[in-house]
């Protein structure tokens, strides 16, 4: 078991949450291929984020919006409970 986050991109409405995390295989080919220079390990079958803050904030700042890194259509939806 390994401590972490989570990086999921989030849509407030009024009513509802809409959430979509961040594609590992996206971001698993992005570091391979070099167009994403982060820190990180392998663990088992994990990719392991060990990037400091700063560099992961230049991370999401950069990809946030970005529709191949939270592939909208994977997006859940959560309404609330009356």
């Amino acid at each position: 078991m390994i401590p972490g986050h989570t990086l999921a991109r989030i849509w407030l409405n009024k009513d509802s949450l809409r959430i979509v995390f961040l594609d590992e295989d996206w971001l698993t080919e992005a570091i391979k291929d070099g167009r994403i220079a982060l820190t990180h390990v392998e663990a088992e079958s994990w990719l392991v984020l060990t990037a400091p803050t700063s560099g992961l904030q230049t991370f999401i700042l950069k990809y946030g919006g970005d529709k191949k890194a939270f592939p909208l259509q994977s997006a859940e939806e959560l309404g609330r409970v009356k």
